[in-house]
């Protein structure tokens, strides 16, 4: 639903797109300045461009692979959890979060609110029972610095389903009290984990 609207006119539009999509097409906005109260949660427009990347394209095998979710240079403030879960957001199997750059480029920030367990991004499904593959973020910086507390095997970045392609490259962490990178064997059996 993110990605369609209906014009003055009445008209509905669908958000149509082949190989990277746009967040600020899904209403996305970096206007964090330093102030959660003032900036813009990001969290389910970032979600919203993930599932749609995540849905094959036209003539993928029914296990086939997403698209690139391009995120533009700004500070990108994201709060709560994706359903529930113990992570913020989550990028499916297939999709590339892909930013301009790390520092002060693109940055995904966590808000002060957000649970000191939580993850802050979560690469491929952990509830998955195989495999995922093509889940990366890339070019951008995933700052958890504002989570004032600790909580005891958090991390910023997780996944235990991700495997044999990259997944992550050119990524800054500032992971504040939270580690860096919590990477594990789920419930997809033996994986290989590549970070560039």
């Amino acid at each position: 639903p993110a990605a369609s609207f209906t014009d003055s006119a009445g008209n509905h539009w669908q958000y149509v797109a082949e190989g990277t999509a746009n967040a600020l097409q899904f209403g996305c906005k970096g206007d964090w300045a330093g102030n959660d109260g003032t900036a813009t949660n990001n969290l389910f427009c970032l979600q919203a461009a993930a599932a749609w990347a995540g849905v094959p394209s036209s003539g993928a095998a029914s296990s086939g692979f997403g698209n690139t979710v391009y995120v533009p240079k700004g500070a990108y403030m994201i709060c709560g959890s994706f359903n529930n879960t113990a992570y913020a957001l989550a990028v499916p199997r297939g999709v590339t979060l892909n930013g301009a750059g790390p520092g002060f480029t693109t940055q995904i920030i966590e808000c002060a609110a957000n649970p000191s367990g939580n993850y802050t991004v979560e690469l491929c499904d952990s509830n998955a029972k195989v495999g995922q593959y093509g889940c990366k973020i890339s070019n951008m910086t995933i700052n958890s610095q504002q989570i004032a507390g600790i909580t005891s095997g958090s991390a910023a970045v997780y996944s235990n389903s991700g495997q044999q392609f990259v997944l992550a490259e050119n990524v800054e962490i500032d992971a504040g009290f939270k580690g860096c990178i919590k990477y594990e064997i789920g419930k997809g059996g033996a994986a290989n984990d590549i970070w560039i």
